[in-house]
């Protein structure tokens, strides 16, 4: 820790850019910001914040909230497969021949890496299109040589409808952080992508929604006299939603006061009014940085003069969008 506090500051002075360091972005690691709780002590950004500004703002990693909200699990199971066939020919060969059986085409099981965010949910994908080849193997390879997590997880008659579930759950993560790789992010956008995951999740909590093969699924055992464990699974359902809604709240917590800076989406500045950037100008004063209102607010008025004439496309991103104004 030491050695790097020295190298960064080493860093900062020999460019000079001491004054004009006044964000740190890094990923969600406790060295970086102490854990989710942000708590000072030695960890780079208290370092940095006592050593050049005690103004400055961090912002971790919103790629490795989404990737955390509901894998944890998942990532173990993945693992544990990835193992068993990885440097099995034999143990290949006979999946092949269970695909066969079951008729399934055989597709290589895919690995996961907990630092490459777009890898779990095709790994989680592929699980379920090779499901019933898998359900039909492991139980042909003696209890005592397969882990005990697999053939736990396999032997539960719900355990393809909780595979789906987590895969339409993770198909939403997936996209949000597609976008949240691409170029010229703004901490704004990523506020308002994190806030749309939160309003999916709570949507999907509120309408105890399922996907609908997992409802044709649930329905045949219902049929089946196993009205008990379909209502477990549906408990089971609201409980996932609700601690990925409590995961993703706390996490989001910290990024929440850039809240004030949505005003600088253009294409929602015809609605503004002066007031709504008030709190801005309260957040960089407290910040340090000195504004001027009066000639704000002229400004304020030609940007909106301009947004009357002008046709963003909504997927124009905000970098662009003041591009094209400035």
């Amino acid at each position: 820790m030491k050695s790097l506090d020295l190298l960064r500051m080493n860093t900062v002075r020999k460019h000079k850019i001491t004054s004009r360091c006044i964000a740190f972005s890094g990923d969600n690691a406790n060295i970086n910001f102490g854990g989710l709780a942000g708590r000072e002590g030695k960890n780079v950004f208290s370092a940095l914040k006592k050593d050049l500004n005690e103004n400055r703002v961090g912002v971790g990693c919103p790629a490795y909230i989404l990737q955390t909200v509901c894998n944890m699990e998942m990532m173990l199971f993945l693992l544990i497969l990835s193992l068993w066939f990885h440097i099995y020919a034999v143990r290949t060969q006979e999946l092949k021949e269970f695909c066969e059986f079951v008729d399934v085409n055989y597709l290589q099981l895919l690995n996961h890496s907990k630092t490459r965010w777009l890898t779990l949910y095709p790994a989680v994908e592929r699980i379920v299109q090779l499901f019933p080849a898998l359900k039909s193997y492991f139980p042909s390879q003696g209890r005592k040589s397969v882990p005990s997590s697999v053939t736990n997880f396999l032997e539960n008659d719900f355990s393809e409808l909780y595979l789906l579930l987590l895969s339409s759950t993770m198909h939403i993560f997936h996209c949000k952080i597609l976008s949240l790789e691409r170029e010229h992010n703004s901490v704004v956008e990523v506020l308002e992508l994190l806030e749309s995951v939160q309003s999916s999740l709570k949507g999907r909590l509120e309408g105890q929604f399922i996907p609908l093969k997992v409802r044709q699924m649930l329905n045949t055992f219902s049929e089946d006299g196993l009205d008990k464990e379909c209502k477990v699974f549906m408990e089971n359902v609201s409980c996932f939603y609700e601690t990925c809604t409590e995961y993703l709240d706390k996490w989001m917590h910290p990024i929440e006061e850039f809240k004030c800076f949505k005003w600088l989406k253009l294409q929602n500045i015809k609605a503004l009014s002066f007031d709504d950037i008030v709190p801005c100008i309260h957040y960089l004063q407290s910040k340090g940085v000195e504004i001027d209102d009066s000639k704000l607010f002229d400004q304020f008025c030609n940007i909106r003069a301009y947004s009357k004439t002008s046709t963003l496309d909504k997927d124009t991103t905000l970098d662009q969008q003041w591009f094209v104004f400035i």
